[in-house]
């Protein structure tokens, strides 16, 4: 069963988000590997660290 994956990330130059360590170590994601992101906007400035799996049993909702 596929897993997905979310974490809140910041957009730095050229639109460049970084995949949490944990998610690449966990999903051995490597440089050229493709993947499938989803985006929602966070309004709310500041300093975020999180990090949730869960495993993937339909649809998003969102």
């Amino acid at each position: 069963m596929a897993k997905t994956y979310s974490a809140t990330v910041k957009v730095i130059k050229d639109g460049r988000v970084t995949i949490p360590r944990q998610i690449r170590e966990v999903e051995g994601i490597v440089e050229g590997d493709f993947i499938k992101i989803t985006i929602e906007k966070i309004e709310r400035r500041g300093t975020y660290r999180h990090f949730n799996q869960s495993s993937k049993i339909g649809p998003s909702n969102g």
